[in-house]
């Protein structure tokens, strides 16, 4: 079964294309790559896709709830059920929150008459801990904590909502290369524990390539090509696909 399906999406600022004719489905457990050098449209859809933006033609449908005509109750169930998260980790925080802060606040949001704020402050320790953190961070602000750590708690603050579907956008990028290794891990063994879904947005095909079952890349607004499966030889012959794997077209001949 499809979970989420992106029927004809184009998407247009002052006239220009950002987005044009995106075609593209994803199912439950799977993960999407998305790759595509800076400007071209991969981190828009992104937005299109938790609601943060609106597509001007073609449909969104996420387990059979179309974005076209979405009212306020689809658009909440779907902030819930479809998290994002960013690359620049202390920009998607408040800095003057403690890490408890962080982690209850979209309990308050979607579960304020629902939870109980004890209830709200063990889930918030519960999903630390699955993250590889310990309930001691609770009490430290989002300044006190180092790159990889501040990611984790932003991971555990979208894990939180028990989310059906996760977009990573550029979420590993930047992090020092053991830490990018770690913070993988984490997301193969999450996705399989908890029976997620990603969207996993990169410049990077090595990481795509460590967690993804098929990377889409986009050009220019448009899909340029997908590559369905990665246990089979990987071909690159386009010179456009070539310019935007870069280093990666060494790497893929290694892995041959």
């Amino acid at each position: 079964m499809k979970k989420l399906v992106i029927e004809n999406v184009s998407k247009y600022y002052d006239k220009k294309a950002i987005l044009s004719k995106i075609n593209l489905s994803i199912s439950q457990n799977e993960c999407l790559g998305i790759m595509g050098e800076s400007g071209s449209g991969k981190s828009t859809l992104s937005k299109l896709l938790v609601g943060l933006e609106s597509f001007d033609e073609g449909n969104i449908i996420f387990n059979e709830i179309s974005y076209k005509n979405i009212n306020k109750k689809q658009l909440s169930l779907i902030h819930r059920k479809i998290q994002l998260v960013f690359q620049n980790a202390f920009g998607a925080v408040n800095p003057k929150y403690t890490v408890e802060e962080v982690l209850t606040e979209p309990l308050k949001i979607h579960y304020k008459k629902e939870i109980s704020y004890e209830k709200m402050k063990k889930r918030a320790e519960n999903f630390l801990e699955k993250v590889g953190l310990d309930s001691e961070f609770m009490s430290q602000k989002a300044t006190q904590l180092s790159g990889g750590q501040l990611q984790r708690v932003c991971i555990a603050r979208a894990l939180i909502l028990e989310p059906e579907i996760i977009i990573f956008d550029e979420s590993v990028s930047g992090l020092d290369p053991i830490i990018q290794e770690q913070i993988l891990e984490l997301l193969g063994s999450l996705k399989e524990t908890m029976n997620l879904t990603y969207i996993f947005v990169s410049h990077d095909f090595e990481a795509c390539y460590y967690l993804c079952d098929k990377i889409v890349i986009i050009e220019n607004g448009e899909i340029a090509d997908i590559i369905e499966n990665l246990d089979s030889p990987i071909i690159v012959k386009n010179e456009r696909i070539k310019r935007i794997l870069g280093k990666a077209v060494d790497f893929i001949e290694t892995i041959q």
